[in-house]
């Protein structure tokens, strides 16, 4: 099986690092207008989008997100409506009441003679009606003979009597409706019906431009099509809207063209032998042909067996550029979509894409992809951290603003370019500018006076002058937007001369970007993972928020326990802080790619911290856990692993883990259990116990939300400030913790 396969080729590739570490990776067709059709159970609704058609040229280097996307306000000039029903009349059409009561089982009138004493059975008289689910649009409506849903006992022979009518207790065709919206798309600047693949700036190795679409094998939330399995199949679609190409011809040569990467700093796809058949890791490129109605594979590439040729190919993007000489595709509603085949249990196999082109009136030979380009985001403003407590960086002088911050740009052009300077600007999040600098462009070429053609420029700038956070307010979070501009002397794509990145400073440390390329694990029962801090100034460490990756097996209910380390000379020394065997924690899958969850120390414990530390976990199982791992940023150094919880190894593996040490801030220091208070008469949940809705009475008093915890204080669930009552439907009976967003006030909370 393929799974055994990959996990094969990892465990083999990583023994040069060691026995112990492991680093695997991460684990709708639409035709015709009608293109995206969903109930919404909450408002009783169907949307349906109908979609507009674009005009050549369709140009997308992916550094902006050129995805549709599917509102649902119901209102708007765009947007049309209806009610319709599920049980209509089949003559008429139109909807039955309300009043009738129908099933398929036929029915009786029970015709007493009181002379004879002799009983008739006559059946009641059927109608034909179509019924259909409202979970779709059209409405595929079938159609059923019923009868009424009661039995008719009847006297006659003039007995003064009225029949007796005995009514049944359940219906099968109740009547019911659903408003469905029509509504026109009108986005010129959405060109992607489809939001499989994983658009990101961190996937592909020596990139041409800002942002790929990665194709892989998990869905559109970053969870595996098929976890636990070794199916495979075909995954990611990435699907253009109809363009309109009627009045082409051959002459207008017509080319498309694009860049492709396998692997990068994912997962190499594969030429795979199942059973006695060869299935082929690929990337495919389909045409919609409105004359046979069919999509038609025009391209599609797997990889090569040589291993050093695909090393090249892993590393470089390749072109392709072809002409369209088929007029039949020439149509009003052409269309073209890629799709890529591989396993789909997890973020495996990968393919990027980059610089899709379709236009007219190119040529053979125009295959340079003239450019110039960010190719990778900027780096941290904050010196050897991506980010830190906002409390801690006020407090700390501005001794940790980054002296190297990396700026990494790209000259596309066939010859060498005059480099121009640029500037980079750091705005809070009203837009306000708040510092500028510029970026010199003999510094960005490289100290030297051209751009080389067809280079990659990797250049470290010194911030650490003047602080540009200039916040005075008593927030406990901010965030600040950072606009990087570079440019140079020739007509490009502008798009991607602007990178756009925030700075966020939270309750947090982090080594890494937010984005994981991999899944980190130890591979040995009741191993340690430590990670290395540190602080920027003394403050109580809380818990930690760990980025858990669904990977080819769901590692979901493995146990694994928090630790906290103090430094002993370069290494995890004492345990300051363990969970015991009975408050074991496990991982937990997020609903959306690179979230991270929160676990907090039992009983709400705060650890003093006031130099170096460690945090991390003892895990039970042998099984790695898969931790989110950030290959662009390396803190390698900082990462250490032990099997006995004495003998200490530094990490082989380059990247960094996704693992953050939280702590303390005005909004959030003085919970604890010994900080619990008494509801008061103003906010209060209930009822409590609760069976299903916890409802929460506000009184004059400002929500601004809450979290929901468990035992362990992890955070299971939010209610947001407009809500008033939680659903507690799904989750096991035991005590809970509502605690309130900026306040001391943590609620216990029972479910039965």
């Amino acid at each position: 099986m393929k799974i055994l396969v990959v996990l094969f080729f990892v465990l083999i590739s990583l023994f040069s690092y060691s026995q112990i570490e492991a680093v695997t990776f991460l684990e709708t067709n639409f035709s015709g207008n009608k293109v995206f059709k969903k109930r919404d159970a909450n408002l009783d609704s169907i949307f349906v989008y109908n979609t507009d058609t674009l005009l050549l040229p369709i140009i997308d280097d992916f550094s902006k997100n050129h995805f549709q996307k599917y509102e649902r306000s119901g209102v708007g000039s765009n947007v049309n409506q209806l009610k319709v029903y599920s049980v209509l009349d089949a003559k008429s059409l139109l909807p039955l009441s309300n009043s009738n009561h129908l099933t398929k089982v036929p029915t009786f009138t029970n015709r007493h003679d009181a002379i004879l004493k002799k009983d008739t059975l006559i059946v009641n008289e059927s109608v034909v009606v179509k019924v259909g689910t409202l979970n779709k649009y059209p409405i595929d409506y079938t159609s059923k003979i019923v009868f009424p849903t009661y039995t008719i006992y009847d006297t006659i022979n003039n007995v003064v009597n009225l029949p007796d009518t005995v009514k049944f207790t359940s219906d099968e065709f109740l009547q019911d409706s659903s408003v469905v919206f029509l509504i026109q798309l009108k986005d010129k600047n959405a060109f992607w019906l489809d939001q499989n693949v994983y658009r990101n700036f961190t996937f592909p190795v020596n990139p041409w431009t800002l942002g790929v679409a990665t194709f892989d094998g998990l869905d559109m939330n970053g969870y595996p099509y098929n976890i636990n399995t070794s199916i495979r199949g075909y995954g990611d679609y990435l699907t253009s809207k109809p363009i309109n190409l009627s009045g082409l011809k051959i002459k207008d040569s017509v080319y498309f063209s694009f860049l492709y990467q396998p692997k990068g700093y994912g997962d190499a796809p594969e030429n795979v032998t199942v059973g006695t058949s060869n299935q082929h890791d690929s990337l495919s490129l389909q045409f919609y042909n409105p004359t046979y109605d069919r999509w038609i594979t025009v391209w599609s590439k797997t990889v090569s067996d040589d291993p050093v040729l695909f090393e090249k190919q892993s590393k470089e993007f390749q072109k392709v550029h072809f002409c369209l000489k088929d007029s039949t595709y020439f149509k009003s509603d052409f269309k073209f979509r890629f799709v890529n085949y591989g396993d789909l249990s997890g973020s495996l196999d990968h393919f990027h894409l980059d610089y899709v082109k379709f236009r007219k009136n190119s040529g053979y030979q125009d295959t340079i992809f003239k450019d110039f380009a960010f190719v990778y985001p900027i780096g941290s403003m904050i010196k050897g951290y991506s980010s830190v407590p906002w409390e801690h960086f006020k407090l700390s002088e501005n001794k940790y603003l980054n002296d190297s911050l990396l700026i990494s740009i790209r000259n596309g052009s066939n010859i060498p370019e005059n480099n121009q300077d640029g500037d980079l600007k750091v705005l809070d999040l009203s837009n306000s500018l708040i510092q500028k600098f510029t970026l010199s462009g003999f510094k960005l070429s490289g100290d030297v006076v051209n751009y080389s053609p067809f280079t990659s420029y990797f250049t470290y700038h010194d911030f650490s002058k003047i602080n540009p956070f200039v916040d005075n307010t008593s927030k406990n979070s901010a965030l600040f937007k950072i606009i990087a501009n570079a440019s140079a002397p020739f007509l490009n794509l502008s798009d991607n001369d602007t990178s756009f990145t925030e700075q966020v400073f939270d309750d947090y440390y982090a080594y890494d970007d937010g984005t994981a390329e991999g899944a980190y694990g130890l591979k040995s029962a009741q191993a340690r993972l430590a990670y290395h801090f540190k602080p920027l100034i003394a403050d109580s460490l809380l818990g930690i928020q760990i980025h858990f990756v669904p990977s080819v097996i769901d590692k979901s209910k493995k146990q694994f326990a928090l630790v906290v380390w103090n430094d002993n000379k370069g290494v995890p020394g004492e345990v300051i802080y363990e969970d015991d065997d009975f408050s074991l924690r496990e991982p937990k899958y997020q609903t959306i790619r690179n979230q991270y969850t929160t676990y907090y120390f039992k009983d709400f414990q705060r650890l003093p911290i006031t130099s170096d530390f460690y945090v991390g976990i003892r895990q039970v199982e042998s099984d790695p856990l898969n931790i989110g791992f950030d290959k662009n940023l390396n803190s390698q150094k900082e990462t250490f692993f032990s099997t006995d919880g004495n003998n200490w190894s530094k990490s082989g593996i380059s990247g960094s883990l996704m693992i953050r040490p939280i702590f303390t801030t005005q909004s959030n220091k003085t919970v604890g259990l010994n900080d619990i208070i008494k509801e008061d008469n103003s906010i209060v949940f209930y009822p409590n116990p609760v069976y299903d809705r916890v409802t929460l009475s506000l009184g004059d008093s400002f929500f601004e939300g809450a979290v929901l915890l468990d035992l362990n204080g992890i955070v299971i669930g939010e209610i947001q400030p407009n809500e008033r009552n939680f659903d507690m439907t799904n989750f096991s009976p035991g005590v809970y913790f509502i605690k309130l967003i900026n306040s001391n006030q943590v609620h216990k909370l029972i479910k039965q």
